[in-house]
C-alpha cells in the first residue's frame, strides 16, 4: 500500500450501551481508532418511500490492517458519519481493509 494515498483522518468509533435513571439502554460512541485512509466515493442516489425523497451515499475506506474493527462499529469524517456494512481484508493478508459504508443521513 501506498501511504501517499492514506491523505484523510478518520475516526473508527464504537458502541457502547449504559442504561439511563430509568433502566433504558442508550447508545453512546467512544474513539476506537484514529487513522489515515485512502476515501473512494462509490455511489450516490435519491429514492423516494414514503412521501420523501431519501439520499444514499456509499464510500470505501482503505486503511492499513487494523484488528478487531468490525460492523457494529462506525466511521466518523469530516463531520459526517458512515455505517459499516462490510469489512473486505484485501487477499486474506493483513495488510490493508476496505470499510464499505454508508452515510448516515
Amino acid at each position: 500500500m501506498r501511504a501517499g494515498r492514506l491523505k484523510k483522518k478518520i475516526t473508527i468509533q464504537q458502541p457502547t450501551e449504559t442504561k439511563d435513571s430509568a433502566g433504558a439502554l442508550q447508545t453512546s460512541w467512544s474513539t476506537f481508532a484514529i487513522v489515515w485512509a485512502e476515501v473512494t466515493p462509490q455511489t450516490g442516489r435519491e429514492f423516494r418511500t414514503a412521501q420523501q425523497v431519501n439520499a444514499e451515499i456509499t464510500i470505501v475506506f482503505r486503511i492499513r490492517y487494523l484488528k478487531s474493527v468490525t460492523p457494529k462499529m462506525r466511521i466518523s469524517w469530516d463531520s459526517r458519519i458512515f455505517d459499516i456494512e462490510s469489512i473486505v481484508n484485501i487477499m486474506e493478508k493483513n495488510e490493508q481493509l476496505l470499510l464499505n459504508c454508508k452515510e448516515v443521513l
